[in-house]
């Protein structure tokens, strides 16, 4: 069994996935490494670099394109706010989605000879993406993976996607009583990315929908003179990022 899934969010070029797309996530119960070794179109390949504990491959084609091959696997986390921990490698395709971010990032198409390209949505990511909504997959989504909070900020702002409402209710009682010390390294990525936007809309939601909680206790109430300390904070820890 192999599907594609295109994360949307990863190309800057459109907002719609496509095979000319730069990157595209190819995935597969088998491990990515026999699968290649099997390829015959091999020798128009650059370059290819195996990550054996997951295990997935990506490889570059001399044309500039890039394919991530991957396994389908299962994860959990052992600790609300750490990477999580995988379980099981080759699993279902739909375990393998169910950890996904949002619901637009959880469709795949075949890649099977008997429903070739036939479209993959097990949890309602087309309406989603024609609503241009971010729908989380679960309830405690935002413990298990607060980072999902910036990227789905950083989504609306170079996209022009909202929140779905129980979705931003989720989040706005995450922030509300966030996690302690999580680990910078944690949104470390998407933080930069957020910022690299150079938009100005990134930088008041940020502080609006009041997603700076994420690294500041509850206990510090920010009142509206003390926003460009905020201000200032967010920019050193930026270039600190970079």
């Amino acid at each position: 069994m192999s599907v594609l899934r295109s994360n949307i969010f990863n190309h800057r070029s459109s907002p719609l996935p496509s095979l000319t797309s730069p990157v595209i996530h190819i995935f597969s119960i088998c491990n990515p490494e026999i699968c290649l070794a099997n390829s015959s179109n091999i020798t128009s390949v650059k370059s290819v670099k195996y990550v054996e504990t997951l295990p997935t491959a990506k490889v570059l084609f001399k044309n500039g394109v890039e394919l991530d091959f991957a396994s389908t696997r299962k994860e959990c986390y052992k600790k609300q706010g750490d990477l999580p921990v995988v379980t099981e490698i080759g699993c279902p395709l739909k375990d393998d989605v169910l950890r996904r971010d949002f619901t637009v990032n959880a469709i795949a198409i075949s890649l099977n000879r008997n429903n070739l390209f036939e479209i993959v949505d097990y949890l309602g990511g087309q309406e989603d993406l024609s609503k241009k909504q971010l729908r989380i997959l679960h309830k405690k989504s935002f413990y298990d993976d607060p980072s999902r909070i910036i990227r789905g900020l950083k989504f609306a702002v170079r996209l022009g996607f909202i929140l779905e409402e129980e979705t931003k209710i989720l989040q706005e009682e995450y922030l509300e009583n966030p996690l302690k010390n999580i680990p910078l390294e944690r949104v470390k990525s998407e933080i930069k990315e957020l910022f690299s936007l150079n938009k100005l809309a990134a930088f008041d939601d940020f502080l609006t929908q009041k997603i700076y909680k994420i690294f500041v206790d509850n206990s510090i109430m920010l009142s509206h003179s003390l926003l460009f300390v905020c201000k200032y904070i967010i920019l050193c820890l930026y270039i600190r990022l970079l």
